[in-house]
């Protein structure tokens, strides 16, 4: 399995919801120390693993782009068409 494949330590499959499960449980079940963290060695083992704990660049942000999606969004069109009608109602 590679590394694209492989689950990372928050996706291994859990009984329940980790949401109901105390906190001090899934710091055992992921085997970290609540006050130091991974100790280095598991710290280079799950950076060997699973890559580096980094973002992927993306293309980033692109104001034109959100302009566009934001006038085309039709909730503005229609909050747009709204104000219209009723400023037009006020003359």
């Amino acid at each position: 399995m590679g590394k694209s494949q492989e689950k990372s330590p928050l996706q291994y499959d859990l009984e329940v919801p980790a949401h109901t499960v105390p906190f001090e449980d899934i710091l055992g079940k992921l085997s970290v120390n609540q006050d130091s963290g991974l100790s280095e060695d598991e710290a280079k083992n799950r950076k060997n693993m699973y890559g580096p704990n980094q973002l992927d660049e993306g293309p980033g942000v692109q104001p034109f782009r959100i302009l566009v999606h934001q006038v085309a969004n039709a909730l503005t069109l229609v909050r747009h068409h709204v104000k219209r009608d009723v400023m037009c109602s006020d003359e």
